[in-house]
């Protein structure tokens, strides 16, 4: 004899909606009633997406600078890009910035900008 439970298939959970990518550490953003904001990078933006602002538009800028060593067969071209750190003084992540595809640590940096 079969009940009438024997039959009923258990739904999934409920969809998880998924916060746009911070542009800086490429990290999940948090939603806000007043818009999205990136915790680790000190930046908030409007609801759309758009208006970009620190969180502690004060906060001193890191001061790490990343320069990669690149091989370059050009005679005389020794222009090498140089990235500063994108995050605040203190922070407790990697150092990143959007324009490089590099992400470094304190013992990796070739030097200190100049504020």
């Amino acid at each position: 004899m079969s009940t009438a439970t024997e039959n009923v298939r258990k739904l999934p959970g409920d969809l998880e909606f998924l916060t746009p990518l911070c542009p800086l550490c490429t990290e999940y953003t948090n939603s806000y009633p007043d818009g999205l904001q990136c915790d680790r990078c000190g930046i908030a933006w409007d609801s759309d997406g758009t208006n970009p602002e620190r969180l502690d538009p004060d906060a001193e800028q890191c001061p790490s600078l990343y320069r990669p060593h690149h091989r370059c067969s050009h005679p005389g071209h020794t222009d090498e890009p140089e990235y500063r750190c994108w995050g605040d003084v203190g922070h407790d992540s990697k150092h990143y910035n959007p324009d490089s595809l590099y992400e470094w640590t304190t013992s990796g940096q070739t030097g200190e900008a100049s504020s």
